[in-house]
């Protein structure tokens, strides 16, 4: 789980260089640009990418493999049943 974590903010790292790189050369000339116009509102945006993009390579938690998402509420009645 660690490791999982671990790879999250380094891809939010990654975004967040490269959202403050975005805004270095490219930026916002106009300045009407709410997120490119400030170097923390882009290097903000650019790590919350990181992160979310880092969920399309890493999984949703799974190391890597398709998530099993069961309704757990079910197991539970059917340990209930099962010990009847």
């Amino acid at each position: 789980m660690e490791r999982i974590l671990k790879n999250k903010w380094l891809y939010a790292a990654i975004g967040a260089i490269g959202g403050l790189l975005y805004w270095k050369f490219i930026g916002c000339a106009s300045g009407s640009c709410p997120i490119q116009q400030n170097w923390y509102l882009s290097t903000a945006w650019g790590a919350t990418l990181g992160w979310l993009i880092s969920g399309v390579f890493l999984g949703c938690g799974c190391n890597g493999e398709s998530c099993n998402m069961t309704d757990q509420s079910n197991s539970k009645t059917k340990n209930k049943e099962e010990e009847k």
